[in-house]
């Protein structure tokens, strides 16, 4: 059942890999912070990724020490990260992503679809980093016992603290992902000499 999305999956990498994306900067604004932020995402996603696979990080020198995934050492029984998936897994992916995509954003030549893109790509990184801190917080740090407060639920939209604090999220990274036109014209004649 799964070879159908995997062979959509490998198609799309494939044809992903033999377009040549025009405007696709060798050194685009912003990459060190995306490479620092994608980087920080996958390590923090580590546990997800190895219950995905079907193991736990217990045995795992140096890993063991920094996540809880099997057992609780303090309270014994209860599985820290279930095998299987985590909706931290899918907000690693929205992440991910999002960064990636982003580095087109600027080759967009009508203002008004730049900004479209930009801001899709912005409110779905802040919800993928929305629903990474939902999990970790839940499995790293509440079921340890190191405190009673609960991160708010985020997966569907609501009226919530949580959302807004989404929402806000998405409006600062759309903020420092917006040029200037004048900034953005300067950069595409430059390209073309």
């Amino acid at each position: 059942m799964n070879a159908i999305a995997g062979a959509g999956v490998l198609v799309a990498l494939v044809l992903s890999l033999l377009c040549s994306f025009d405007g696709w900067l060798p050194n685009a604004r912003g990459d060190g912070f995306r490479k620092v932020v994608g980087t920080a995402a996958v390590l923090v996603s580590l546990p997800w990724l190895f219950a995905e696979l079907g193991f736990f990080l217990d045995r795992v020198p140096l890993l063991d020490r920094v996540f809880e995934t099997g057992e609780y050492r303090t309270r014994g029984t209860e599985g820290a990260v279930h095998h299987g998936h985590h909706h931290g897994l899918d907000g690693l992916l929205l992440l991910l992503t999002a960064i990636l995509l982003s580095r087109a954003v600027p080759s967009i030549r009508a203002r008004p679809m730049c900004l479209l893109l930009a801001g899709y790509l912005s409110l779905m990184a802040a919800y993928g980093v929305g629903n990474m801190a939902n999990d970790f917080w839940t499995e790293q740090i509440w079921k340890r016992g190191w405190t009673n407060w609960q991160f708010p639920d985020l997966l569907q939209p609501s009226l919530s603290v949580g959302w807004g604090l989404i929402v806000l999220g998405a409006a600062l990274l759309l903020a420092m992902s917006i040029e200037s036109p004048h900034s953005r014209m300067a950069r595409l004649a430059q390209r073309w000499r």
